[in-house]
């Protein structure tokens, strides 16, 4: 969801309810063009408040379960049925149009497949830019060896290794 205001307006309230306002993806008839327009027109004068909604109403991280997927059901354990002792990982990423996915389809049909509605149907990983990389681990994540065959742990600050 994405809401902009304009100046000298009051911008939603955080954590307020924004029923009916802005964007909508699952509500908008061509999500695709609309954000092409939002991006095209941004400036420095609005405010953008922009909401990134999922399965966070299912998901109690402290407590390792997922909750409330079916009315009277108990909740159901991410460890012991879902992960394992895989440690919870999400992602934010944009992909980036300039760098192709390696195949044989031609610029423009690349362009139309990132830029249709539907989700595309590869995200090499050439293709990404991450903006979020968060993964929870605890000291069960220890008895994952091929996590840190997979993947390289650092301490800091970003920026400084």
């Amino acid at each position: 969801q994405v809401v902009v205001t304009s100046p000298g307006a009051a911008p939603p309230a955080v954590g307020g309810d924004l029923e009916g306002l802005g964007i909508r993806r699952c509500t908008s008839d061509d999500w695709a063009e609309a954000t092409r327009n939002l991006e095209r027109d941004m400036d420095t004068e609005q405010t953008y408040t922009f909401c990134f909604w999922g399965a966070s109403r299912f998901i109690d991280l402290l407590g390792d379960r997922l909750v409330n997927l079916i009315p009277m059901f108990p909740s159901i354990s991410l460890r012991s049925n879902i992960l394992g002792p895989w440690p919870p990982h999400f992602v934010l990423y944009a992909l980036d149009r300039d760098r192709g996915d390696g195949g044989d389809v031609s610029s423009g049909a690349r362009d139309k497949e990132l830029s249709s509605s539907a989700a595309p149907s590869r995200h090499p990983e050439r293709s990404k830019r991450y903006l979020v990389d968060l993964m929870i681990c605890t000291e069960r994540s220890a008895e994952v060896s091929e996590l840190f065959q997979r993947y390289v742990f650092r301490d800091g600050v970003m920026g400084t290794g």
